[in-house]
C-alpha cells in the first residue's frame, strides 16, 4: 500500500522553507475526525511527535491487513484479497474509506493543501479542500486493464 508522491514527501527533501504551491495530500494532522484525533494522540504519546502522512499510510495499511488476516483466518494472498474486497473502514477522514471490490483499490478522500513553507501548528499545509475518493474513481470494468 502506498500513496501519491506529494505533500510531505516533497517538503522533506526540498526543505520546508523551499516548499511552496498546492499539493494533493493523502492525510494531514488537521483532519478533524475522532479517528484522526485518536491516531494523533496515540502517536504523540508513544513517539513524542505528530504523525506524518507516511505514518498514516503505515497505520492504515497495517490495521487493514491485520484485520483481514483475522477475518480470513489465514495469510494466503487470495483469501486476504477476498477479505478486503468491498471492506469499509475508518480511514481517519470525513468521507468513506474502503477497498473497491472490483479493482482492490483503496478508495479515500484526497486533501488539497497549500504549503506554508514552514511548520505552522499541526503540519505544513493549509487544507483548502477535500475531494471525495468516490468522485475520483473511474468507471469499473472488472478484469479489463486499460493503459
Amino acid at each position: 500500500m502506498g500513496g501519491m508522491i506529494a505533500g510531505e514527501q516533497i517538503g522533506r527533501p526540498l526543505g520546508y522553507a523551499n516548499n511552496a504551491g498546492i499539493w494533493g495530500l493523502i492525510w494531514d494532522p488537521k483532519v478533524n475526525t475522532e479517528g484522526s484525533r485518536q491516531f494523533i494522540r496515540a502517536v504523540v504519546d508513544k513517539y513524542n511527535h505528530t504523525p506524518t502522512s507516511r505514518g498514516y499510510l503505515g497505520y492504515a495499511a497495517m490495521t487493514q491487513i491485520l484485520e483481514a488476516i483475522q477475518r480470513a483466518g489465514t495469510t494466503d494472498a487470495s483469501a486476504l484479497m477476498k477479505a478486503l474486497e468491498g471492506r469499509e473502514f475508518d480511514g481517519l477522514k470525513e468521507g468513506r474509506s474502503y477497498f473497491q471490490a472490483s479493482t482492490h483499490q483503496h478508495m479515500q478522500d484526497v486533501l488539497v493543501g497549500e504549503a506554508y513553507g514552514k511548520e505552522l501548528g499541526l503540519g505544513h499545509y493549509k487544507i483548502l479542500a477535500t475531494v471525495s475518493g468516490d468522485s475520483l474513481a473511474g468507471s469499473v470494468q472488472a478484469g479489463v486493464c486499460q493503459l
